[in-house]
């Protein structure tokens, strides 16, 4: 057979029939649907479900990685991929799966359980998946479905007009996820970028890269057991208006309400973003928490929310339930300009034995709320801006630097919770290891 490398008169040129024709057979070690004897259509018509299905087991079963040729897949039922099977397209816009309608979860990665290691270790990815054009239905159904598939490495993904971009349940534990996107554009929408629920099995530390997502609802959701999400550079945000009831569960980071059922399941632990910009953040909270459950914003940015009426931002936190909550924000927090807050409250905490961490001041330049400019401060505007329930004398608030420009309300390090001044207002007091007194 030819090397498909030194063709006479075309060197490397070849036409993709030719170059699969030799892929495998010449030991460059993938399958495809086509020279593994599966018939499958390229051009958005027919149904591939069983051929695609057919050839997915028959890469696990063999051992092979496989490869899906460029083109549009059209199915009827969810693409199953067996977990630990080796599987991918030619790129997230060259390769595309596409559902007759977003009302099956597309691609479902299938496992048995943590006790088989056959499904450890699978590969997924490297194409996208497209629903139906109009506004996704909220039915919990997802693109891409992470299911008993432990230790899998997600390629890159593309999931378009669908409730759910990729949703992780039970049993899927120390995965990797590289280059998850959703159409920034706002063109072809998902509801829920990112949702992770466990339940109440094992599951969790899930480490992605390069995530630029945006959902309808919410860009993340996490809730159950698991827990040890982290984030490593990106942008996530929201692109879309949220209407009142659904702001008081859903915020740009959603903890402890799984967004498929749309239930409080409990707190997760920790959820930790690393030079992540935040952006789209409109007519809802920054982070709405149930439950106890742990934050981390390192070196990130946020994009301040519009001024226009109705698209003002909620708050900063709203938090129910927190028992033993931990909510830390390192590095410079807003920029680019004001944020605009709709009402004068920025933050409402509710629970027990709960602490508020942060490491700077606010990096925006300015801040607005119901209309009122308030102080830079971010300690400062917090504690007078700020509905605090049931937080008895061990929750706290704790500085660790002083601010730049504008000065700082309180200085140097120390704790810090919420009283009342003779004047009614809210202000915060400092505890030096001795007594409460004022800041």
């Amino acid at each position: 057979m030819a090397n498909p490398t030194t063709r006479a008169g075309k060197g490397a040129q070849l036409t993709y029939d030719e170059l699969d024709a030799n892929f495998t057979r010449a030991g460059y070690g993938f399958r495809t649907p086509q020279n593994s004897g599966f018939s499958v259509t390229t051009d958005g018509t027919g149904d591939n479900t069983n051929a695609l299905n057919s050839f997915a087991s028959l890469c696990k079963s063999s051992g092979d990685p496989g490869m899906i040729p460029p083109g549009v897949y059209r199915t009827t039922a969810p693409f199953v991929i067996p977990a630990g099977a080796q599987v991918q397209g030619a790129g997230i816009r060259q390769t595309r799966i596409q559902p007759s309608a977003a009302t099956f979860r597309a691609v479902r990665v299938a496992g048995s359980g943590l006790a088989n290691a056959d499904d450890h270790g699978g590969v997924v990815g490297n194409f996208g998946v497209r629903g139906p054009d109009g506004a996704p239905a909220r039915n919990g159904m997802a693109a891409l479905v992470l299911d008993a598939a432990p230790q899998t490495t997600v390629l890159p993904f593309l999931g378009e007009n669908y409730d759910i971009c990729l949703d992780s349940i039970a049993n899927s534990y120390n995965c990797t996820v590289w280059g998850l996107r959703t159409d920034r554009r706002g063109e072809r929408n998902v509801n829920c970028a990112i949702n992770m629920r466990i339940g109440s099995t094992s599951g969790g530390d899930f480490l992605f890269y390069d995530t630029q997502v945006a959902g309808l609802v919410t860009a993340l959701c996490a809730a159950g057991q698991g827990g040890g999400y982290r984030f490593r550079g990106g942008s996530i945000g929201t692109n879309g208006t949220l209407s009142a009831a659904d702001a008081q569960k859903f915020g740009v980071y959603s903890f402890g309400r799984d967004y498929a059922t749309d239930t409080v399941v409990q707190g997760v632990g920790l959820v930790e973003l690393q030079d992540i910009h935040t952006e789209g953040w409109r007519s809802r909270y920054l982070i709405v928490s149930d439950g106890a459950n742990e934050f981390c914003f390192n070196r990130g940015g946020i994009t301040p929310s519009a001024s226009t009426a109705g698209e003002q931002a909620l708050g900063i936190i709203l938090a129910r339930s927190m028992q033993n909550s931990r909510f830390l924000f390192r590095g410079p927090f807003l920029g680019g300009g004001p944020c605009y807050f709709a009402s004068t409250e920025i933050a409402n905490f509710a629970g027990n034995n709960d602490d508020f961490y942060m490491e700077e001041e606010w990096g925006s330049a300015a801040m607005t709320l119901g209309g009122t400019a308030v102080p830079r401060n971010w300690l400062k505007t917090i504690g007078e801006y700020s509905n605090y329930k049931n937080l008895p004398g061990q929750s706290g608030f704790y500085r660790y630097a002083d601010g730049a420009a504008g000065g700082a309300h309180v200085q140097g390090m120390g704790r810090y919770r919420l009283r009342t001044a003779a004047d009614g207002t809210r202000v915060f007091s400092i505890n030096n290891g001795a007594t409460w007194a004022a800041a």
